[in-house]
């Protein structure tokens, strides 16, 4: 359990540090502002690390959650292709990670 603690407080560090990032930042300032957004994608990429690192017991007994859609983040985000995807890091940064910051502080305590 343990290990469980730590990947979750370290989920919450990284969403903390988004949300300190993009803070009373317009979406077109964040866009235009390559630090602001290489640091977002390093902390989601961190927070998809760590979910992964999750055992898959602890995510499948949390079914309120949708894991899968937070893994399947990284190919949302970055495509060799396209490059980084602004809108979608916005969208979660701003969106999905209040859906997992109310579950994680549900479950750390």
């Amino acid at each position: 359990m343990e290990f469980i603690k730590t990947k979750l407080y370290n989920i919450q560090d990284s969403i903390n540090n988004i949300e300190d990032a993009l803070q009373g930042l317009a979406f077109e300032d964040y866009r235009t502002n390559r630090k602001k957004m290489i640091f977002v994608v390093g902390n989601i990429e961190s927070i998809i690390n760590d979910i992964t690192d999750l055992p898959e017991d602890f995510r499948s007994s949390h079914p309120e959650m949708n894991w899968d859609n937070f893994l399947s983040l990284k190919e949302k985000i970055v495509n060799s292709e396209v490059g980084v995807n602004e809108e979608e890091i916005w969208k979660v940064s701003k969106q999905k990670l209040k859906l997992l910051r109310k579950f994680i502080e549900s479950n750390i305590r």
